[in-house]
C-alpha cells in the first residue's frame, strides 16, 4: 500500500479518537451508564493506540522515505504517540486524569496534521 493511503488511513484512526476525546464530555452528562462502562474504559484508548500507532508508524516511515522531512516524523511521533500514551500514564498517577481528554484531543490534533503534511509533501515530493 503506498504512503498516501497509510496516511489517509491514520487520518481516519486520529479523528476517530478526536471524535471520542471531544463527545466523551457529553456521553458522561446525558449517558452516565455507557459513559462509565464502556468511553472511560481504559481498554477504550488501548485498542485505540493499537490501531492509531502501528497505521501512523507505516505511514510516517513510507512518506518520510519519499520527502525526506524528518520533522514529519517528529511531529507524529514524539507529539502524536507519546501524547496517545497519556491515558497509560495515568494509571501510575491518577493526579493527573483531569488533563486526559486535554493531551489526548491533543495528540490526535498533532497526528492528523504530521498526516496531512505527510500526504502533502509526498504528493509534491519528485522522489518517487
Amino acid at each position: 500500500m503506498e504512503s498516501r493511503k497509510w496516511d489517509w488511513l491514520g487520518l481516519f484512526f486520529s479523528f476517530i479518537c478526536l471524535v471520542h476525546c471531544l463527545i466523551l464530555p457529553f456521553f458522561l452528562i446525558s449517558l452516565p451508564l455507557l459513559a462509565r462502562y464502556y468511553l472511560t474504559h481504559p481498554l477504550s484508548h488501548f485498542v485505540l493506540a493499537i490501531i492509531i500507532i502501528p497505521i501512523a508508524l507505516i505511514a510516517l516511515f513510507k512518506g518520510y522515505g519519499q520527502h525526506k522531512k524528518i520533522g514529519i516524523f517528529y511531529l507524529g511521533f514524539l507529539s502524536g504517540f507519546f501524547l496517545l500514551l497519556y491515558p497509560i500514564l495515568i494509571w501510575f498517577l491518577p493526579e493527573l486524569k483531569s488533563y486526559e481528554v486535554f493531551v489526548v484531543a491533543s495528540s490526535s490534533v498533532l497526528l492528523m496534521a504530521a498526516h496531512f503534511f505527510n500526504i502533502y509533501f509526498t504528493q509534491t515530493c519528485h522522489i518517487k
